[in-house]
């Protein structure tokens, strides 16, 4: 479930599914349309972390019990 805000008058509204349309460059949601305008996505989840790096570029990893 995602939410989606509407520019002009601020309305919100949460759309289970929905398909990405790309034009110009940006992407639009057809499911989620309000004052006659495609609504902008809210970003409700910030990701799932970054990988840890060493000082000399590797990939950290957890050391495996039978090295």
């Amino acid at each position: 479930m995602s939410k989606f805000v509407c520019s002009k008058c601020k309305s919100e509204k949460t759309v289970s599914t929905y398909t990405i349309k790309v034009m110009d460059g940006k992407s639009y949601y057809p499911e989620a349309t309000c004052c006659d305008t495609y609504m902008d996505k809210i970003r409700e989840h910030g990701g799932w972390g970054a990988i840890r790096r060493g000082p000399d570029g590797t990939v950290k990893r957890k050391p495996r019990p039978w090295e």
